[in-house]
């Protein structure tokens, strides 16, 4: 993976903090379809996530994740494009009692989030 690339990408990207869950703390940036530049960014980065990111447990589901070295893991919440509408990020180094907590109330005792394994 291109990391420089990445980075870049996700630099022209306005990244908010999702308050909404707080016990799994992340944020989200939306797809902005008035700003060509960062439209063209998120769809670059959605397809750099499905091409070179690493494939984890999340939900019970399988999920791919983009670690660019920026100390943040990013993913989309799909995997195809027309159907995106915003992508996530989390801190790569939360630690099991970050957020293990509220995993296991919203997905049951045996799941745990990509940031507590």
């Amino acid at each position: 993976m291109n990391h420089a690339r990445a980075l870049a990408l996700i630099e022209q990207l306005l990244f908010r903090v999702a308050k909404s869950m707080p016990r799994i703390p992340h944020e989200y940036t939306v797809r902005d379809k008035d700003d060509l530049a960062r439209e063209t960014a998120y769809v670059q980065l959605f397809h750099l996530i499905q091409s070179d990111g690493e494939i984890e447990r999340w939900q019970g589901r399988k999920t791919r994740f983009l670690d660019p070295g920026d100390g943040w893991k990013y993913w989309a919440m799909t995997t195809i494009e027309a159907e995106s509408r915003m992508m996530n990020r989390m801190r790569s180094r939360t630690t099991l009692s970050d957020c293990a907590g509220e995993a296991r109330n919203l997905m049951g005792p045996l799941s745990s989030p990509p940031c507590c394994r």
